[in-house]
């Protein structure tokens, strides 16, 4: 294969089909909305609890009686938050079935439209499901072996607690060595496994939509594709990561104006405790600012994330067409080469 004129030609087809973006942009929106609430929420229960820990102006009474309501809006937040990001992540299912649908009709020739790429992937919506929960049941176990390691690191120190003793050095340093070890052994299974999917399971999608294929058939076509080309699989992976890392340094050179124009008012508030001044909340014009800057950080990263998408899905199917044919004539060759003898 071709791994630059592939790549090449995956972002000229995008150029030219624009609708391929426009499905991922579609696939995003409401995730790139529960973002943004929870940013927001999270600079409005900031702006509750800090200027009082801060001043530690209020009684133990008056900051019981805030926390209640403020506890209640951010649990408020967090909820619609998760719904939005439940049905954004559901969406975007939808959107990655149609992304890859339409992107194999455009590498054939065709026109791309949105609706026919809606449906299609709202047919294929529970094969990619399952496909997401088979990969991501890996990533739990990391999590659970995590978590049981920091357990069993931690448990000398606890133990220690217990019995009313204090630790001494070298039980210490042996409670760093292990949970520094955990995690370096949970960072490397973590590194592992991502590549292990990215090179394994883009073929999987493609088989389930484009091929047509039920999960079974799509999962075994899949892995004997991704197998048998392991080496170009592994470059096109690292070709997406190359992508991943250019739009990444992109999106801070954007975001970091924003994080400082964020970072104005909680600055202000820490000027205030040098000149014990009082500390107080941030007022309407930050409001205004962070509701601004949220937004930016959204379009942002709506943006970047699309076409992201849009380019990893349209680049997996060339590669997936173009691994099938190379299958089917190298099928053909046996029985070309025997009738050539009759």
């Amino acid at each position: 294969m071709n791994y630059g004129e592939i790549f090449a030609d995956t972002l000229r087809l995008i150029w030219r089909r624009k609708k391929l973006w426009v499905i991922a942009w579609l696939g995003l929106a409401l995730m790139m909305v529960a973002m943004a609430i929870y940013m927001i929420s999270i600079f409005g229960v900031q702006s509750i609890f800090l200027p009082m820990v801060m001043s530690q102006a209020a009684s133990p009474d008056e900051m019981g009686s805030m926390m209640g309501p403020a506890l209640l809006r951010m649990g408020i937040v967090l909820f619609l938050s998760a719904i939005f990001f439940g049905v954004g992540y559901f969406t975007n299912l939808i959107a990655r079935g149609g992304g890859i649908s339409e992107a194999g009709a455009a590498w054939e020739g065709d026109a791309v439209h949105v609706r026919r790429g809606l449906s299609a992937g709202l047919r294929k919506a529970p094969a990619l499901f399952l496909l997401d929960l088979l990969w991501g049941l890996p990533s739990l176990l990391l999590g659970a072996l995590s978590v049981v390691l920091m357990a069993s690191s931690f448990a000398p120190f606890f133990s220690a607690l217990q019995n009313g003793g204090d630790m001494d050095g070298d039980a210490a340093f042996r409670v760093f060595g292990s949970l520094m070890g955990g995690a370096m052994l949970i960072i490397c299974l973590g590194w592992l496994y991502s590549i292990f999917r990215g090179i394994i399971s883009p073929l999987m999608y493609q088989s389930a939509v484009i091929g047509r294929k039920s999960l079974p058939a799509a999962i075994a076509e899949g892995w004997r594709l991704a197998v048998s080309h392991i080496g170009p699989m592994f470059i096109f992976w690292l070709l997406l990561m190359a992508a991943s890392l250019a739009v990444s340094v992109v999106m801070q050179v954007l975001l970091t104006p924003l994080s400082m124009l964020l970072m104005g008012p909680w600055m202000q508030m820490v000027n205030s405790l040098d000149s014990q001044a009082p500390v107080a909340a941030p007022g309407p014009a930050s409001w205004i600012l962070t509701g601004v800057v949220g937004l930016g950080f959204g379009v942002i990263m709506w943006l970047s994330m699309s076409i992201l998408q849009a380019i990893t899905l349209t680049l997996y199917a060339r590669v997936y067409q173009e691994l099938r044919r190379d299958e089917a004539a190298a099928s053909l060759a046996p029985e070309n080469e025997s009738l050539f003898r009759k």
